[in-house]
C-alpha cells in the first residue's frame, strides 16, 4: 500500500470515527433534557440588551407573558436614545412591565458588555435571580423554567443553555451555519465552568455582587467567557442545560457567516486559548477525515460503502439533534426549503468543514473584532480603540 493510500484509508477511519462521535454526543445531549415534572416558582428579572430594528420584538415579548415561570419585569439596555432599539422598545405595548436603560457608549469594553454594565447597576438586585438574554431569541413556554430550577433549589449559582439556530432562508451560507451551530448544541458541555452563553443565562443575585459584574463587563469584550472565568474563579458552580435550547433566527450570507464564525473562535483565542486550540485541531480532522471518505468513494467498491457508512450516521446524529429540539420544547422549524436542504448536508461535509476551518484561521488576528456596529481594535486583549457605524 502507498503512503497515500494510506493516508486515505486513515482518513477515512478518522472520518468514521467522527462521524460516531457526533451520533454519541447528541443522542447523549437528547437524554440529558429532563422532564419538567413540578411546577417552578422563582421571582426573576430578565435583563436584555439590544440594537438595531428588533424585529422579534413582539415575538419576543409574547414569548416572555407566556412563561410558566412569569419573569418579574423586563429590563431593556440600550446604546443611547438614537439607537433603533429604543423607539421600538418605547412603544412596545407590553403584557409585562418594561423599562429601558440608555448605557452610553462603551470606551474600554464591548457594546453589550457595557449596556449589561449600566442595566446591572440599576437593577442587578431587583430580585432573587437575574436572567441574560439576547434580544433574538424565541424562548419555548417553559425556558425561564428549565433555566432557574437549579438556582432555585439551590444546586448551582449560574445556570446556562444555547442557541438552536432557525434558518431564515434557503441559501447556502445560512444552511451551512445553520448545520455548524446545531452541531455545537448537540455536544455535551461539561459543568466546569468552561463556558457561558450570554443569550440564555440565570444567576443569584448574591453572583452579580461576589463578582462585581458592572466593573467586570465594563471592562470586558465577551461577556459570557468573562463571566466563566470570573465564576470559575470563585469557586462558583455553573450548570449548561440541556433542556435550556432556545431557537434563534439564523440568515447569513458568506462574508457574514464567516465573520460571524471568526468573532466566536475570536472569543475563545481570547479567552480560552486551549479551547481554541482544541477547536482548530478538531475542525481540520473532520475536514481530513470527509475529504478521504470523499476520494475513496470516488474509488468505487469498498471506499463507497464507507463513504455510505459515514453520511449515513451523520444524518443519524442530525436527527438525534432534532429530537433534542422537539424535547427542549422547540415545535417549529426554520424556512422548509432551508430545512429540507440541511438534511443533504452529510454528502458535502467537507464543505462545512471547509467553511468552518477559514472562519477559525481568520480569527488568529485577534488585533481587530468586528461585532455589530462596532468595530474593536486591541491589544495584549484590551480595547484600545473603537470604530462605530450607525446601528442597523
Amino acid at each position: 500500500m502507498s503512503l497515500g493510500d494510506a493516508l486515505l484509508v486513515a482518513g477515512g477511519g478518522i472520518g468514521l470515527a467522527g462521524a460516531l462521535v457526533a451520533l454519541w454526543s447528541a443522542d447523549l445531549m437528547r437524554r440529558r433534557v429532563p422532564p419538567l415534572t413540578e411546577a417552578v416558582v422563582a421571582d426573576a428579572v430578565v435583563i436584555i440588551p439590544a440594537t438595531g430594528a428588533l424585529p422579534g420584538l413582539e415575538r419576543l415579548m409574547a414569548a416572555l407573558s407566556a412563561q410558566s415561570c412569569r419573569p418579574r419585569a423586563v429590563v431593556f439596555t440600550v446604546e443611547s436614545v438614537d439607537d433603533p432599539a429604543h423607539g421600538r422598545i418605547a412603544a412596545l405595548a407590553a403584557p409585562l412591565p418594561v423599562s429601558v436603560v440608555v448605557a452610553g457608549e462603551t470606551v474600554a469594553g464591548s457594546q453589550k458588555c457595557r449596556n449589561l454594565a449600566a442595566a446591572l447597576r440599576l437593577h442587578g438586585e431587583d430580585a432573587p435571580f437575574i436572567v441574560l438574554a439576547d434580544a433574538d431569541i424565541e424562548p419555548p413556554r417553559d425556558w425561564l423554567a428549565h433555566l432557574l430550577r437549579p438556582l432555585a433549589r439551590g444546586a448551582a449559582d449560574i445556570v446556562t443553555g444555547y442557541r438552536w439556530p432557525v434558518p431564515g432562508d434557503a441559501g447556502l451560507a445560512t444552511i451551512l451555519g445553520t448545520w455548524a451551530d446545531r452541531a455545537v448544541a448537540g455536544l455535551p458541555k461539561p459543568n466546569r465552568g468552561w463556558l457561558t452563553w450570554g443569550g440564555s443565562l440565570a444567576l443569584k443575585r448574591d453572583v452579580v455582587r461576589t463578582l462585581d459584574l458592572p466593573a467586570l463587563f465594563e471592562r470586558e469584550i465577551s461577556d459570557d467567557l468573562a463571566l466563566a472565568g470570573a465564576a470559575r474563579r470563585a469557586g462558583l458552580k455553573i450548570i449548561f442545560r440541556g433542556a435550556v435550547l432556545v431557537p434563534t433566527p439564523f440568515r447569513h450570507s458568506l462574508a457574514s457567516l464567516l465573520g460571524f464564525g471568526r468573532r466566536q473562535y475570536q472569543m475563545f483565542l481570547l479567552y480560552q486559548p486551549w479551547l481554541w486550540a482544541w477547536a482548530g485541531l478538531t475542525l481540520a480532522l473532520n475536514l481530513f477525515g470527509s475529504v478521504s471518505l470523499w476520494l475513496l468513494a470516488l474509488r468505487g467498491g469498498w471506499g463507497l460503502v464507507a463513504f455510505g457508512l459515514g453520511a449515513g450516521i451523520v444524518a443519524l446524529a442530525d436527527g438525534q439533534r432534532r429530537r433534542l429540539a422537539r424535547r427542549a420544547g422547540i415545535a417549529s422549524t426554520g424556512q422548509r426549503m432551508a430545512e429540507r436542504a440541511s438534511r443533504l448536508l452529510p454528502l458535502v461535509l467537507p464543505l462545512v468543514h471547509g467553511v468552518n476551518l477559514l472562519a477559525f484561521l481568520l480569527s488568529l488576528d485577534r488585533r481587530r473584532v468586528v461585532w455589530g456596529h462596532c468595530t474593536y481594535r486591541l491589544r495584549a486583549g484590551r480595547v484600545v480603540a473603537i470604530e462605530r457605524r450607525a446601528p442597523r
